[in-house]
């Protein structure tokens, strides 16, 4: 519980560095690396799934709206991760990746470059 409401208050972080806020986000996938058959495949999935939705009810504080405006989210079992940080290669057990939308910013990008000639 503890590295997900880390990976959520990083999540924030790194919104408001983009001056995105947090009503912004409307969809959180999670990805987790599957250990064992499709039986532990599944109660890895809901043990995820629970540990997500208890650190975002604690209040963190990169949701921190009312539950009805709870974005999507996506608990999606892997069989590796690999990224590189620091020119060097990790494999982390989960990681998580948070998809924000700015609706005024698009509609403006839409009517200036809509029919322009």
């Amino acid at each position: 519980d503890m590295t997900l409401s880390n990976m959520l208050k990083t999540a924030h972080s790194s919104l408001r560095k983009a001056f995105l806020s947090p009503k912004e986000i409307f969809h959180i996938r999670l990805y987790y690396v599957v250990g064992g058959d499709g039986e532990t495949c599944k109660s890895d999935g809901l043990r995820w799934r629970s540990s997500l939705a208890a650190a975002l009810a604690r209040g963190t504080p990169l949701l921190s709206q009312s539950s009805s405006d709870i974005p999507a989210m996506s608990i999606i079992p892997v069989l590796h991760i690999k990224f590189v940080h620091n020119h060097t290669f990790e494999s982390p057990f989960v990681a998580i990746q948070v998809l924000t939308i700015d609706p005024v910013h698009l509609e403006t990008e839409l009517w200036i470059n809509q029919c322009r000639e």
